[in-house]
C-alpha cells in the first residue's frame, strides 16, 4: 500500500485503485515498532527503484543540522558533484535541491525525524506539488508528520499478534537447532510463547529477546531467561500496558552478555544517534582501549579478527546491526561475514548510554543548537574514564573543558568531535591546548573536525597558514606516553611537534587532514600498525615513486 501511494501519479502508475495523489507518505509509531525497517523495504522495492530518477535516504534524529541534511540528500542525488556540494552554503544547497526535485522525480526519505524544527529549516528546498518528487517520513510523533503535510498519507504499523510474535521468535531464535523429543519441543514452544507475551507485540523487543535465546543451548537455559523476564517485569505487565518495560527487556539482553562483550557494546555509546559506525576504526579503538587483548585470540587470529568476531556476536544477539562491505542498504542480522559498518537502533543506543554512564565507563555529550547539552551530560568528569564530546561547528567555542586536574586524571579516552564538512569560525580553545599535560593516562585522543573556515583564494589561504600559530599542536602531546590511538582526522594543524616521536606505544595515527607538516619521527613509533596520511602526502609519495621508476628505465625523473 505504501509503495502504491508513492508511485501514484507517476509515469509508471497503472493502479487505478488509489485516486488520491500524495506528496508525503509517513510511517509513525512508538520506538521499536519497525518504522525504519518498513521504510527500508519500501525504499528498496524494485518498483520504487524503477519509478524514481533519484533516491536519497537521510537520518535526521535529534542532533540534526540543516547543512548536513541538505548535503547528504544532494550527495545521493548528484554524487558526481561532491566537490561542489561540500562548498555550497545553505542558500545554494536549498536552491540546487529545489531545482533537482522540481525537474526530476525523486524520492527523499527523512528517517527518524523527532520534531518540526528540522522540516521548517529545509522545507523551502521541497517543491509543493503532488505529482512529482515524493517524501517518505518516519517519526515517533504523528504530529510531526501532520505538520509536514496534513494532507499526506499517514500510516501507523500495528503491533504483532501473539502468534506473529511467536513465529518471529521461532524464526530468529531456533533456526532448526533443537531436534529433541517431541515433549521437549512442546515445552520449548510453551516457554517461548510465554516470553513473547512480555514483548507486547513490539517487533524490536521480540527480535532482541530472540537474539538472547539464540545463544542458549537447551530447555533449562530458556527457562532461566524466562525466570529473569518475570523477575524484571513483575506479574501481569507487558509492553502494551507499560511502555517502560521495553527498556527492561532490552536491559535483559545486556545483562545476559558475556563479560567480554559488555564493554564492546558500551563503547558504541561514543557515537551519535543514527551513525554508520565504520568497523575498521571501531576495532582499532577497541584494541587501543584494551577492550580486546591478546588473551582473546584463538589460533592464528589477529587482534582485528578478534574484534570482528566480537562484533559478530553482538550482531548475532540482535543488539547491533551489521552492514556488509558490498551492500549499501542491507543491514545484516547475523554473523558469518565481514562488516563494513554497524549501527545501533536508537533504543539500543539509549540503553548503551544509560549503562555506560551508570558504570562510569563512558560519558557522551552533545552541544547542538545554541550549545544545549543533551540529557546524558553533566559537568562532573571526575569518575568517568572516557569522554566523547560532539559539537556543531557553531558551538566549539562554547565548550569549556574540565579545568581541574582531579577532573581529568581518570580519563583514558578523550574525543572532541566537530560535525559538518566545512570549517568553523574559530580555533581550538586555548584552555584545551594548555591542558594536554593534565591527560597523562590517555590511551585514546581524537580531535576531529577542528579547522577554521578558509577563504577560497589559495594565496590568502597559504598566507594565513604561515602565521596561524593556533594551528600548531602543543608540544605537550609528546608527554602522553600511554597513547595507543591518535586521530586528527578532518582537523587542520599547520605543524605537528617533533615530540610526537615520544609516543612509543602508539598503534594508530590518523592524520587525514587538509594541511599538515609531519616531522620525521614516525620511524620511532615501534608499535605503529595503522597510519593514515593526508591526501597531499600520499600523492607526493606516489609521484616520487613513479619518478624513481622512470629513472630506473633511463627516463627523466
Amino acid at each position: 500500500m505504501l509503495v502504491k501511494h508513492l508511485l501514484r501519479g507517476g509515469d509508471h502508475d497503472h493502479d487505478h485503485e488509489i485516486d488520491q495523489r500524495f506528496r508525503v507518505v509517513s510511517i509513525c509509531g512508538m520506538g521499536g515498532l519497525g518504522k525504519t525497517t518498513l521504510a527500508q523495504k519500501v525504499y528498496n522495492h524494485p518498483k520504487v527503484r524503477r519509478c524514481f530518477d533519484g533516491i536519497a535516504w537521510v537520518y535526521v534524529s535529534q542532533t540534526w543540522q540543516k547543512e548536513d541534511i541538505l548535503q547528504r540528500i544532494l550527495l545521493s542525488l548528484i554524487p558526481e558533484k561532491r566537490e561542489e556540494i561540500v562548498k555550497w552554503r545553505d542558500e545554494e544547497l536549498v536552491r540546487q535541491l529545489f531545482q533537482i526535485l522540481q525537474n526530476k522525480k525523486c524520492l527523499v526519505v527523512l528517517d527518524d525525524i523527532w520534531a518540526t524544527e528540522p522540516w521548517e529549516c529545509i522545507k523551502q528546498a521541497f517543491p509543493i506539488r503532488n505529482d512529482g518528487s515524493k517524501i517518505l517520513v518516519t517519526s515517533r510523533n504523528k504530529d510531526v508528520a501532520l505538520h509536514i503535510d496534513p494532507n499526506g498519507f499517514h500510516h501507523q504499523p500495528r503491533f504483532l499478534s501473539e502468534d506473529e510474535s511467536w513465529q518471529l521468535l521461532q524464526r530468529k531464535a531456533l533456526r532448526g537447532r533443537f531436534h529433541g523429543e517431541h515433549e521437549d519441543l512442546k515445552k520449548l514452544e510453551n516457554l517461548g510463547k510465554e516470553m513473547v507475551k512480555a514483548c507486547g507485540g513490539l517487533p524490536l523487543a521480540v527480535i532482541v529477546l530472540s537474539g538472547t535465546l539464540a545463544t542458549k543451548k537447551d530447555l533449562n537455559e530458556w527457562a532461566t531467561v524466562n525466570r529473569n523476564i518475570k523477575a524484571h517485569l513483575g506479574r501481569g505487565n507487558n509492553l502494551i500496558k507499560e511502555e517502560g518495560n521495553l527498556h527492561k527487556i532490552l536491559a535483559l539482553s545486556y545483562n545476559d552478555l558475556p563479560y567480554k562483550l559488555k564493554p564492546c557494546f558500551l563503547y558504541l555509546s561514543r557515537y551519535e544517534e543514527d551513525s554508520d559506525i565504520g568497523t575498521e576504526k571501531l576495532y582499532q579503538l577497541w584494541i587501543a582501549e584494551g577492550i580486546i587483548s591478546t588473551k582473546d585470540q584463538i589460533g592464528e587470529e589477529s587482534m582485528m579478527d578478534v574484534a570482528e568476531r566480537y562484533l559478530g556476536e553482538l550482531v548475532t544477539r540482535c543488539m547491533v546491526q551489521g552492514k556488509a562491505p558490498d551492500d549499501d542498504d542491507v543491514m545484516l542480522s547475523s554473523a558469518g561475514r565481514s562488516f563494513a559498518s554497524c549501527r545501533l537502533h536508537d533504543l539500543m543506543r539509549d540503553l548503551s548510554l544509560v549503562k555506560a554512564k551508570e558504570e562510569n565507563f563512558l560519558l557522551s555529550k552533545s552541544y547542538y543548537h545554541d550549545g544545549i547539552l543533551n540529557e546524558y551530560g553533566n559537568n562532573d568528569h571526575s569518575q568517568v574514564y572516557r569522554l566523547a564530546v560532539h559539537f556543531s561547528k557553531e558551538d566549539v567555542r562554547k565548550y569549556v573543558p574540565p579545568a581541574e586536574k582531579r577532573h581529568t586524571r581518570h580519563l583514558r579516552s578523550l574525543a572532541l568531535l566537530v560535525s559538518g564538512n566545512d570549517g568553523y569560525e574559530g580555533r581550538l580553545p586555548k584552555k584545551m591546548k594548555s591542558q594536554f599535560n593534565n591527560f597523562k593516562m590517555l590511551r585514546v585522543l581524537a580531535i576531529e573536525g577542528i579547522r577554521p573556515a578558509f577563504s577560497e583564494d589559495r594565496t590568502l589561504k597559504s598566507e594565513f597558514l604561515q602565521v596561524a600559530d593556533h594551528l600548531r599542536l602543543p608540544k605537550a602531546i609528546g608527554e602522553l606516553i600511554h597513547l595507543r590511538y591518535l586521530s586528527l582526522r578532518r582537523s587542520i594543524f599547520l605543524c605537528l611537534p617533533s615530540s610526537l616521536g615520544n609516543l612509543q606505544n602508539l598503534q594508530t595515527l590518523d592524520l587525514r587532514a587538509g594541511v599538515c607538516r609531519i616531522p620525521n619521527v614516525l620511524w620511532k613509533m615501534r608499535q605503529l600498525r595503522h597510519l593514515y596520511l593526508p591526501a597531499n602526502y600520499v600523492d607526493a609519495i606516489l609521484a616520487r615513486h613513479r619518478g624513481r621508476s622512470h629513472g630506473d628505465t633511463g627516463k627523466a625523473s
